[in-house]
C-alpha cells in the first residue's frame, strides 16, 4: 500500500514543478517576488524560492559523477552568479543544489550571488567579474579561476564540473 502513495506524492511533487515552470517562463518577476541580491547560503536560496526546493528533490545526478566529486582532495570555491527572476536559473541551479549536497564534500565551497536584471547590482560582487548572462558558475582552485559554465551546462552540471576540474573542456553539444 506505501508504493501507491509514493507515486502519487511523486506524481503530485512533478505537476507542480511542471505547473511553476511553465508559470516561471517569463522573465518578469510577479510584482510581490523579490529579486534576490547579494551573497546567499543554499538553504537560504531555498527557503526564499520555494519552486527550487522541488526541482532539487526532483533531480537524480549520475552517481558515478558523484563519487568523483566527493573524492576531490582539492580546495575549491564556486561563486554562482544568478538571478530570482531568471528561467535559465530556475532551470539549472536546483541541479547544481542537489550534486553539491550529494556530493558533500568539505573540500568544495560555493557562494551564490543575486544580481539584478541589467546585471549591474550588487556592484561591488560583480566587478571584474565578467557576467553577461545568468547562470555563470565560477570555478576557483587556490584562488585561480579554472572553468565557467555560462546559462546552460553542455552535458549536465555535474559532467561540465568535472569536466573542469579535471581541466579538460566540457564537450561540444551535439548537433539536433
Amino acid at each position: 500500500m506505501d508504493k501507491p502513495n509514493c507515486d502519487i506524492r511523486g506524481l503530485a511533487l512533478f505537476l507542480l514543478v511542471t505547473i511553476l515552470s511553465y508559470a516561471g517562463c517569463c522573465c518578469i518577476s510577479p510584482s510581490n517576488e523579490p529579486v534576490l541580491l547579494g551573497k546567499l547560503s543554499a538553504e537560504q536560496l531555498l527557503e526564499r524560492l520555494e519552486e527550487y526546493k522541488a526541482r532539487v528533490i526532483l533531480y537524480e545526478p549520475d552517481p558515478e559523477a558523484i563519487r568523483h566529486l566527493q573524492s576531490y582532495n582539492k580546495p575549491l570555491t564556486i561563486e554562482v552568479f544568478f538571478g530570482s527572476w531568471c528561467p535559465d536559473c530556475r532551470e539549472h541551479l536546483p541541479p547544481f543544489i542537489k550534486v553539491i549536497q550529494e556530493a558533500a564534500n568539505p573540500n568544495i565551497s560555493t557562494i551564490f550571488i543575486g544580481v539584478s536584471r541589467d546585471k549591474k547590482e550588487p556592484a561591488h560582487l560583480l566587478q571584474g567579474k565578467g557576467v553577461k548572462f545568468v547562470p555563470t558558475f565560477i570555478i576557483y582552485r587556490n584562488g585561480d579561476e579554472i572553468g565557467r559554465i555560462i546559462e546552460h551546462p553542455r552535458i549536465s552540471i555535474e559532467h561540465d564540473l568535472i569536466a573542469i576540474l579535471k581541466e579538460r573542456k566540457p564537450l561540444p553539444l551535439k548537433a539536433p
